[in-house]
C-alpha cells in the first residue's frame, strides 16, 4: 500500500526525527510486545499486516476523493477479498479481525458479520442449530447482521417494539414491526449487503410478553438477493463517517419463521409453547459485551494512531525560539505542547493494558458460561459498559486535541487526523451512549454497595474497604508511589458512590419513586460510574508497572522507567483534571495538590526525550497511518507538497471553471 501517493523516499530521514530516536534508550519492539499482550500476538498482528499490505485492493491512496458509491463498492470488494485472504492464510483466530482493524483504518462492508453475527450464533445456538448454521456463517455462505436497535429504541431492550409471536398450531414465530418506531434502524450491513440477520424481538406466547430473545431471519433471496416476502429494507443514508458500512433499516410485516429459528441454547420455546430457561437472561447481552470489549481495544488503537501523528509532527515542526541563541525549536519542546499531548500518550498506553485485562476477564467468563456458571456475567457487563463509555469518550476528545496540536496542517485530510475524527466520532454512541453505559455501571455499583462483600475478588471491593480519610503522602516524591495513587482514586470513587447512594435514598424518603429518584440523581450516578472507570484504569496501569513479571518483560531499564513515568503522568493528569473532587472533603491537602502539579510538570520534561520512540512502539506502518505529517521518516513538508500533485483540481494547469465561469465574468468586467 502506498501512503497518500507520496513519492518522498523513506531512505532519507529528517535529521530532527533521527536525533529524537538516538536520544532515547527505550527499545520500541519490547514495548510493542507488551502493548499487544505478548510475542505471539505481536507476530499475529505482523502476519495480518503483511497480508493486507501485499493486497492492492487495500491501497488507500485515493481515499479522500472517492464518491459515496465508490466507497461502498470498494468496501464490499474488500470484505470479499478479506474472506479469501483469511482462508488462504489461515487467519481464523478470533483476534484476527482486531488486527485487521489495527492495521487498516477504513470500512469493510460486512465487518459486523464477523464481529457480532457469527459470535451470536456461536454463543446462543444449541447443538443442532450450530451444526446447521455455524459452518454457513463462518464460511460466508450466508452473510448476516445483528438487528437490535430500532428507529425509536436503542440499548433499552425492554422497550423494543419488534415482536415475535409464537403460533403453536403452525410451529412458527411471526415477526412483526407494528409501528414506524419499531423498524430496525442502524445495523451495519443490513441495508443492501447481507442476506440474513440475527433479530432481537419481544417474545410473545399466548398473548404474554416473555422478554427479548434472538431469532435468525433470512431477509433476502439467496439467488436473486431480492427482499424476502414481508421484508422491506434499505440504507439509512449518509452519515458523519463510516459510509462504506451500509447501515440499514428493516420493516417486517408478519414474517413467519420456523420455531427452530429462535436461538435456543439458553432459552427454548417447546412445541407446546412452554418457555424453558437454562441460564442467566443477561446472556442475550453477550454479543454486545464482546463488542464493547473490542471497542476498548479500538479506542486504544485509534488514539495511538492520532498521538503518533501528532508527536512525530511536533518533533519536526519548528516554530519560534526559547533562547535566541538556540534558534528555532521543535514545538514539542514547548511545555504547553507537552501538556496537551503527553497525557494522551500516557492514557493510550493505559488503555492497551486495560483492554488486555478486560479481555482476560471476558475469556474467563466465557469458559465459565460454557460450564453453566454465570456468576461473573453481571460484573463483566458493568465493567465493559464503564470502560466502553470512558475510553471511547476520551479517545474522540484526544483525536480532536491532536488535530489542534498540529496547527493548520492538522486540519488537512492528508494528515489523516480529521478523517480519523469523522470515522470514529460515533464510537461514544455505538452499542450504547456514554451516559447510558455509565448508568448501567452505576446500577451495579449501588447494588454492590447494598450487598454483603463477596469472597471472590471483585472490581468493587473498595466499596466495602476501609479507605483513609487523608492522603498518606508526607513528602513530594511519595506522589509517584503507585499504591498511594491507587489509594487516592479509591477514596474518590468510594465517596462519589456513597454520595450518589445517599442522595438516591434521600429522594426516595422524600416521596419520589425509585425511577424518579434515579432520574433526579443521574448526574451524581454518572460521575460515580466515571470515577469507578478511572479507578480501574489507574489500578491496572499501576499494577503493571509494579509487577515483577511485567518489569522482566519490559527488559530494558530505560523502557521500564519510561512506562512508570507514563503511569504516574496518567494518574496525576486525572487528579489535576478533577482536582475539586479530591480537594472537596480534604482528602488531598493544598500542599499535596501543589506537589501533584510540580511532579506532573517534572514528568512532562522527563518524558520528552523518549516521546518519539514511545509512539514508534505503537508499531504503525506508514500505510496504516496514511498521514503526510506523521510518517516514520519525519519528512512532513516534502510529503505535504508531493500530496498536492495528486489533488484532482491540480491535474490541469487551467481549471475548467476558468473557461466556464471566470473568463466570461472577467471579460464582462473589462467592458465596463
Amino acid at each position: 500500500m502506498s501512503t497518500s501517493k507520496v513519492s518522498a523516499t523513506t531512505e532519507v530521514m529528517n535529521p530532527d526525527i533521527s536525533r529524537e530516536r538516538r536520544g532515547s534508550q527505550c527499545i520500541p519492539r519490547d514495548l510493542t510486545i507488551l502493548l499487544l499482550g505478548g510475542l505471539q500476538k505481536y507476530q499475529r498482528k505482523k502476519l495480518v499486516e503483511s497480508v493486507i499490505s501485499a493486497e492492492p485492493l487495500f491501497d488507500e491512496s485515493d481515499r479522500d476523493y472517492r464518491t459515496d458509491p465508490e466507497r461502498y463498492d470498494i468496501a464490499v470488494r474488500r470484505a470479499i477479498q478479506w474472506q479469501r485472504m483469511r482462508e488462504e492464510n489461515n487467519l481464523n483466530q478470533d483476534d484476527d479481525i482486531l488486527w485487521l482493524q489495527s492495521v487498516f483504518t477504513n470500512d469493510i462492508a460486512f465487518a459486523i458479520h464477523g464481529a457480532m453475527f457469527v459470535p451470536t450464533i456461536r454463543r446462543l445456538a444449541n447443538e443442532e442449530q450450530l451444526l446447521k448454521w455455524l459452518p454457513l456463517a463462518e464460511n460466508c455462505q450466508i452473510i448476516g447482521a445483528y438487528a437490535q436497535t430500532e428507529l425509536g429504541h436503542g440499548s433499552f431492550l425492554n422497550g423494543l417494539e419488534t415482536t415475535a409471536t409464537f403460533d403453536r398450531d403452525r410451529q412458527e414465530f411471526v415477526l412483526n414491526t407494528p409501528s414506524l418506531s419499531s423498524m430496525k434502524w442502524w445495523p451495519g450491513g443490513l441495508g443492501v449487503t447481507v442476506n440474513h440477520t440475527v433479530i432481537i424481538a419481544q417474545l410473545i406466547i399466548n398473548g404474554q410478553r416473555c422478554g427479548t430473545q434472538a431469532f435468525l431471519l433470512q431477509i433476502r433471496d439467496m439467488r436473486t438477493h431480492k427482499p424476502m416476502p414481508g421484508c422491506e429494507q434499505g440504507d439509512i443514508g449518509p452519515k458523519w463517517g463510516g459510509n462504506g458500512s451500509n447501515n440499514g433499516y428493516l420493516r417486517l410485516d408478519h414474517v413467519r419463521i420456523p420455531r427452530e429459528n429462535m436461538l435456543m441454547k439458553y432459552m427454548e420455546v417447546t412445541p407446546d409453547g412452554q418457555l424453558i430457561s437454562r441460564g442467566n437472561p443477561k446472556l442475550l447481552y453477550g454479543s454486545m459485551i464482546l463488542m464493547r470489549t473490542n471497542i476498548v481495544m479500538g479506542t486504544a488503537t485509534n488514539l495511538a494512531k492520532a498521538i503518533t501523528i501528532a508527536i512525530r509532527y511536533s518533533s519536526v515542526r519548528k516554530q519560534g525560539v526559547i533562547e535566541a541563541s538556540d534558534g528555532e525549536v521543535p514545538v514539542l519542546d514547548y511545555q504547553s505542547q507537552q501538556d496537551l499531548l503527553f497525557p494522551l500518550l500516557a492514557s493510550t498506553y493505559c488503555f492497551f493494558f486495560v483492554y488486555q485485562e478486560l479481555r482476560m476477564i471476558y475469556d474467563k467468563s466465557e469458559l465459565l458460561i460454557q460450564k453453566g456458571e454465570f456468576s461473573q456475567l453481571p460484573e463483566l457487563h458493568s465493567l465493559s459498559c464503564a470502560l466502553k463509555a470512558y475510553c471511547s469518550d476520551y479517545m474522540i476528545g484526544g483525536v480532536s486535541d491532536c488535530i489542534y496540536a498540529c496547527g493548520g496542517h492538522g486540519y488537512l485530510m492528508s494528515s489523516c487526523l480529521p478523517w480519523m475524527y469523522n470515522r470514529f466520532a460515533a464510537l461514544p454512541a455505538v452499542e450504547g451512549t456514554t451516559q447510558l453505559m455509565f448508568q448501567q455501571t452505576a446500577r451495579a455499583l449501588i447494588k454492590s454497595l447494598n450487598s454483603p462483600p463477596r469472597n471472590k475478588r471483585s472490581t468493587t471491593d473498595y466499596l466495602h474497604a476501609e479507605v483513609s480519610s487523608s492522603w498518606c503522602v508526607p513528602y513530594r516524591d511519595h506522589v509517584r508511589n503507585p499504591a498511594r495513587l491507587v489509594e487516592a482514586f479509591q477514596h474518590r470513587a468510594q465517596r462519589l458512590v456513597f454520595e450518589a447512594a445517599d442522595k438516591l435514598k434521600s429522594l426516595e424518603q422524600g416521596g419520589l419513586s425509585r425511577a424518579r429518584a434515579w432520574n433526579q440523581n443521574q448526574a451524581n450516578l454518572i460521575a460515580a460510574a466515571k470515577a469507578h472507570a478511572e479507578l480501574y484504569c489507574v489500578e491496572i496501569f499501576c499494577g503493571r508497572v509494579s509487577s515483577h513479571i511485567f518489569i522482566a518483560q519490559a527488559k530494558a531499564v530505560a523502557s521500564i522507567d519510561a512506562l512508570r513515568r507514563l503511569c504516574y503522568l496518567h494518574a496525576l493528569s486525572l487528579i489535576r483534571s478533577n482536582s475539586g473532587e479530591f480537594l472537596l472533603d480534604g482528602f488531598i491537602s493544598r500542599q499535596q495538590m501543589s506537589w501533584v502539579n510540580e511532579e506532573y510538570f517534572s514528568l512532562l520534561s522527563e518524558i520528552r526525550p523518549d516521546a518519539v520512540v514511545l509512539v514508534d512502539a505503537f508499531d504503525f506502518s506508514d500505510a496504516t497511518l496514511h498521514s503526510t505529517i506523521g510518517c516514520y521518516d519525519g519528512r512532513a513538508y516534502e510529503r505535504l507538497y508531493e500530496s498536492t500533485k495528486h489533488v484532482p483540481r491540480n491535474q490541469k494547469p487551467v481549471h475548467d471553471v476558468f473557461h466556464k465561469y471566470l473568463q466570461p465574468f472577467l471579460g464582462r468586467q473589462s467592458r465596463l
